[in-house]
């Protein structure tokens, strides 16, 4: 039991952002911008040595993350359509076969 609740939480989908933005010079200038700014309040953090890698790879990590939500937007979930238009006539014709 307690295999599969951590197992299921592993696989969980965290939502990606549209990096498609950054192909536009400003969007891209304007995430730069940002990124430097959360970057530096960090730089002072990691120099000191109370702080172990974890701690740091999870300041970069949210910094990162909060950028990205400020600045792209999440990508948007399209599913496909599993069955089409032509699909019931489709299978019409096979079972008339």
């Amino acid at each position: 039991m307690r295999l599969l609740t951590t197992r299921a939480t592993m696989f969980i989908a965290q939502p990606s952002f549209s990096t498609a933005f950054l192909r536009d010079t400003d969007k891209l200038n304007e995430f730069k911008i940002a990124v430097n700014d959360r970057f530096q309040d960090l730089q002072g953090l990691l120099k000191e040595e109370e702080t172990t890698m974890e701690d740091n790879w999870e300041g970069i990590k949210e910094r990162l993350t909060s950028t990205c939500q400020e600045v792209l937007v999440f990508k948007k979930h399209h599913p496909n359509e599993w069955i089409s238009i032509e699909t019931p006539d489709s299978i019409k014709e096979r079972k008339n076969k």
